[in-house]
C-alpha cells in the first residue's frame, strides 16, 4: 500500500503512524494506571497485613494472653492483675506497656493507680474463638493418640 496524499499535506502512512502512536500512548497510560492501581493495592494489602501481624505479635506472649483473659472479666488495676496472676509487678507492667503500645488495652489514671481495660470488647470474643480452635486441635490429638493406642 503506497502513500496516499490526504488534504493539507497529511499522508496516509503518517496518519496511521499518528493514530497508532495515540492508541499506543492511551494503551500505555491505561496499563500504567492499572499497574499503579495494583501496586497501590499491593502496598495497601501489605500495610494491612503488617498491621495484622503486629496485632498478633502483641498477643504472642503467655502473660499478655493471661492479662487479656483477666481484663475480659472486667477492668483491673496493676495490683489486682498482679495478684490474680501471682506475678511480680515489673513483669506485669512491662507486658501491659506492650499491650498499651499496640492499642490492645487502655489505661485510665484513677488517683495514684491506673485502671486497665480491653480497648475493644471483641478481644474477649477473639480469645474465646482461639480457645475453641485449641480445643479442636486437642480433640484431634486425643483421637489420634487413642487410635495409636488401639493399634495391635
Amino acid at each position: 500500500m503506497g502513500t496516499l496524499n490526504l488534504q493539507d499535506g497529511i499522508y496516509w502512512d503518517n496518519m496511521v503512524e499518528f493514530v497508532f502512536s495515540d492508541v499506543a500512548a492511551c494503551a500505555i497510560i491505561f496499563i500504567y494506571s492499572k499497574v499503579l492501581a495494583v501496586k497501590g493495592s499491593y502496598a495497601m494489602n501489605q500495610t494491612i497485613q503488617q498491621f495484622k501481624a503486629d496485632f498478633f505479635k502483641a498477643l504472642a506472649h503467655p502473660m499478655r494472653i493471661r492479662i487479656l483473659e483477666v481484663l475480659s472479666e472486667g477492668d483491673k488495676n496493676v495490683n489486682e492483675i498482679q495478684s490474680i496472676l501471682g506475678s511480680e509487678g515489673s513483669a506485669v507492667s512491662q507486658q501491659l506497656a506492650v499491650l498499651r503500645n499496640k492499642n490492645v488495652v487502655t489505661g485510665i489514671k484513677d488517683g495514684t493507680s491506673v485502671i486497665y481495660s480491653l480497648r475493644d470488647p471483641l478481644i474477649k470474643d477473639l480469645l474465646a474463638v482461639a480457645k475453641q480452635i485449641f480445643d479442636n486441635h486437642l480433640v484431634d490429638a486425643i483421637s489420634l493418640l487413642e487410635g495409636i493406642r488401639n493399634e495391635p
